[in-house]
């Protein structure tokens, strides 16, 4: 729905290009969400972001508190807000006005340290062979 490959090159379609574009746009106006390496595939896209806390804890100290499958109200609602901010645009470029575009929800990991963080980073930076 977002593209294709072609000779190990993700080449976006309109909808691809309005995905990126949203994405950029909603890490930028966010306060206490950084969005750090993403890459947009054919049916999805995948992303680091990192939340930022009120205090100084680092990587993989818990700082989240959070029970097991419970997800972060900060995160819920960046990704929220983002997936409707696509869909309208996507929705507008295709005349079908409120028509879903998103599956429910996200698949959120917490990454536990920063040799975990750095691999993946290396992960989404590669092209597809």
């Amino acid at each position: 729905m977002l593209g294709h490959y072609y000779q190990a090159q993700f080449c976006p379609n309109e909808y691809g290009t309005v995905v990126a574009d949203e994405w950029v746009r909603a890490g930028a106006n966010r306060p206490g969400i950084q969005v750090d390496r993403w890459q947009v595939t054919p049916s999805s896209l995948e992303s680091i972001v990192l939340l930022q806390s009120n205090s100084a804890i680092g990587i993989g100290s818990g700082c989240l508190s959070l029970l097991p499958g419970q997800k972060p109200w900060l995160l819920s609602s960046f990704v929220a807000s983002f997936k409707a901010a696509a869909a309208k645009r996507i929705n507008l470029w295709r005349n079908q006005p409120g028509q879903p575009v998103w599956q429910c929800g996200y698949q959120g990991q917490i990454i536990p340290n920063s040799t975990r963080l750095t691999q993946m980073r290396a992960r989404l930076g590669q092209s597809v062979s």
